[in-house]
């Protein structure tokens, strides 16, 4: 069992009727820090609704790479992996992977892992891992500094076309300077 998790126990208070989306959810790269092609979607209820919303966000990311091994990070994953395949099977089924050609492991970002029992924070632990003892799994957290200021500036927008076209904007700048960056940022590490 896990300790209470406040973002799935506070769903629930705002009134969520009316509304198309009540939140946004990424899968994002946590190794470079960047939103992934397919990752960014609306939400219902928060992070309440993980069954549906991130799943298939997750599921349609998965799918769109070649790679075979993939490592998921999420506050509550402990919880989330046990469900994870049932709620595939509630998708298309263009959705489905084959696992037995994939290898996916569960995590639980660093800043979190504390919050949990003594074996959630041993089979959930970046530091427990082969090849990701140096990530935090914090990566989808701090683009959301970025782009908070814009949410209110997406509410009364027409259609949910303008609303996702903000965010793919605003997103793909994200990418873009992660990138642009990144010659500099080597430069750096070189010269230290």
């Amino acid at each position: 069992m896990t300790v209470s998790h406040n973002a799935v126990n506070m769903a629930n208070v705002k009134t969520s009727r009316g509304l198309a989306a009540t939140g946004v959810g990424t899968v994002d790269c946590a190794r470079h820090d960047m939103k992934l092609p397919n990752g960014v979607g609306d939400l219902q209820k928060g992070e309440k609704c993980l069954g549906l919303d991130m799943d298939y966000l997750v599921f349609l990311v998965i799918l769109s790479f070649l790679v075979f091994i993939f490592n998921l990070s999420y506050d509550m994953a402990c919880q989330w992996h046990k469900k994870l395949w049932t709620c595939m099977d509630s998708l298309s089924p263009c959705l489905h992977l084959a696992c037995k050609n994939k290898i996916i492991r569960f995590f639980i970002p660093k800043f979190h892992l504390n919050a949990h029992i003594q074996p959630c924070q041993t089979m959930f632990s970046f530091n427990c891992s082969k090849n990701v003892r140096c990530t935090d799994g914090k990566a989808p957290k701090r683009g959301w500094a970025n782009i908070n200021c814009v949410a209110s500036s997406t509410k009364g927008l027409e259609g949910p076309g303008a609303h996702h076209d903000i965010l793919d904007d605003h997103f793909g700048d994200w990418n873009w300077k992660k990138i642009t960056m990144l010659g500099g940022d080597l430069a750096l590490l070189i010269l230290a």
